[in-house]
């Protein structure tokens, strides 16, 4: 991986929550949570995508292990009123 390319997609995480209604302004909020202190991959909140973040350098660090973590949002959108 040390000659990938800032962005280049490394996996794709997935997580479901049969509690959390589509549509309904809920859903999962995925992070790293350990495993990466110098910020060499970055995680789609939303859509649980991992990428490259920045340039790999084998001689920096020669392998990873993170972890990563889904958590459920609720988006409490205004609501508006008509008088």
């Amino acid at each position: 991986m040390e000659n990938s390319s800032v962005g280049m997609h490394v996996v794709q995480t997935r997580a479901s929550d049969p509690d959390l209604v589509n549509g309904g302004g809920h859903h999962l909020r995925y992070s790293i949570v350990s495993g990466d202190p110098a910020g060499d991959f970055a995680v789609g909140e939303r859509d649980g995508l991992v990428v490259v973040a920045r340039a790999l350098d084998y001689e920096r660090r020669n392998s990873y292990r993170c972890a990563a973590n889904q958590q459920a949002r609720i988006s409490k959108k205004p609501r508006g009123s008509t008088i």
